[in-house]
């Protein structure tokens, strides 16, 4: 599965960091993990504003 993964995104129109829409998760016709970027604030302590990780 893995070697033809780059084929099988080309063709549904997968990019990585990108979630997957309802049509295209439709389409899957086995697992996999997919990593989509998130941006997240973490609390701060003691008053701090915190930190946010993109």
């Amino acid at each position: 599965m893995a070697a033809r993964l780059p084929t099988f995104a080309k063709a549904h129109q997968l990019r990585p960091g990108i979630a997957l829409s309802p049509a295209q998760v439709a389409q899957l016709t086995s697992d996999m993990v997919w990593l989509v970027a998130q941006t997240v604030t973490l609390p701060g302590k003691d008053g701090d504003p915190g930190t946010t990780i993109t």
